[in-house]
């Protein structure tokens, strides 16, 4: 049996931290530290849901080194701040660049962890990424946007990984085996990490995704064509939030 590696540092896991997908304090802050959480998985070419299940949150592949170290600093920086978003007393709207970086690191972390669960190639994030992340404190990997938004919410946790994308281009353009949507919605905090390799560019749906990272100007895209979800739904939420994210080839 191959030994496993730390996510962030390939260290072999002879000692693993005592992190969770999902950091303990915030289980506990939401409640569902022994409770099953929703997961999503859904098919590339058509978005369709693959799996939907209920899981308990597991141990993640994370030395202590790196779990005692670095991410627990990340974690206790960023932790007011997403306090303050995930019950609304805070706006998106009025984060610094400084706290932007934070929240954007914070949910790629995050994204990287619950990712690794889901062991088929399609949906594998690049095993540079998370290295990068520690590696590198003032950004986040090439290519890699964090988008947010707040709502009304009718759940605590959910998480959908739909490497499904809207894709702009006069030209047919092949699939990219480094891309990848993760998103996850904390009380009426929905978050969105997504890839697809430059010199693509991302393209944002008006009104929907507000960018964290990276600190630049999106041009807002409008478009029909996608399904509406249930009004204050989180989970239906958490889809089109997914969804609407599309990408735009050069030509």
């Amino acid at each position: 049996m191959p030994i496993r590696c730390c996510l962030f540092c390939s260290t072999p896991l002879t000692e693993r931290g005592p992190e969770t997908a999902i950091p303990q304090w915030l289980t506990d802050y939401l409640g569902v530290r022994h409770e099953d959480v929703l997961q999503a998985i859904a098919q590339t070419e058509s978005g369709t849901l693959r799996q939907q299940r209920t899981h308990a949150l597991v141990e993640a592949p994370i030395c202590r080194e790196c779990n005692d170290g670095w991410m627990s600093e990340l974690e206790n920086q960023t932790r007011p701040l997403l306090i303050d978003l995930m019950s609304g007393q805070r706006s998106l709207l009025a984060l610094s660049p400084e706290e932007r970086l934070l929240v954007g690191r914070w949910t790629a972390k995050s994204a990287f962890v619950l990712g690794n669960s889901v062991q088929t190639q399609e949906e594998a994030v690049p095993v540079d990424h998370p290295q990068n992340l520690k590696e590198i404190s003032d950004t986040l990997p090439a290519g890699v946007g964090v988008f947010a938004n707040q709502h009304d919410h009718t759940g605590q946790f959910s998480y959908v990984q739909k490497n499904h994308w809207l894709r702009f281009s006069e030209v047919e353009q092949p699939e990219h085996p480094g891309r990848y949507k993760i998103a996850f919605q904390l009380q009426k905090l929905l978050l969105l990490v997504a890839h697809w390799p430059p010199p693509t560019r991302l393209v944002v749906a008006a009104a929907t995704h507000v960018p964290v990272w990276p600190i630049e100007t999106l041009t807002p895209s409008y478009y029909s064509g996608i399904e509406l979800p249930r009004r204050h739904d989180s989970r239906s939420l958490l889809m089109r939030f997914s969804d609407t994210l599309a990408v735009l080839h050069p030509e």
